[in-house]
């Protein structure tokens, strides 16, 4: 009869107990587990900043607006569009615009429609149809 030769170091048989206690992979379960997480709040992060940066640069758009109002350059009729011109990222075409000059150039910015449609934050913090993303108000300068 032949004699069996051993097995390699690295394969000798192992009780089934012994398989259970073993930790080779217990970092990558800690990675299957954690890694949703984190990713999931990286872009919660994002859609968050991209909804406030939208709203800051249409409240600087709203202060050029409004400040270009009250020296004239622009007449309460084309604040609109000079407002518009202005929003340098989102959707602009979602903003209406509500423009007065009569001693004080008054300009308000009302939502009609999502700035970013894909935004979660967006839709769930700020759902309501008629919200006031700007409001600016300047004395018109005499001349």
């Amino acid at each position: 009869m032949a004699e069996r030769a051993a097995p390699p170091a690295g394969l000798a048989r192992r009780s089934p107990g012994a398989l259970l206690r073993r930790e080779d992979a217990a970092a990558t379960v800690a990675f299957v587990l954690w890694m949703p997480i984190f990713i999931a709040m990286v872009t919660a992060v994002t859609d968050v900043t991209l909804v406030y940066a939208f709203r800051a640069n249409v409240e600087r758009a709203a202060l050029d607006t409004v400040h270009a109002m009250s020296r004239g350059e622009v007449a309460p009729v084309d604040a609109e569009g000079y407002l518009r011109e202005r929003i340098l990222m989102g959707d602009a075409g979602g903003v209406a615009v509500e423009a007065t000059l009569a001693g004080t150039a008054r300009i308000v910015v009302r939502r009609t429609r999502s700035a970013y449609a894909y935004s979660l934050f967006e839709r769930i913090a700020v759902s309501g149809e008629d919200l006031v993303l700007a409001r600016a108000e300047m004395m018109a300068e005499p001349g």
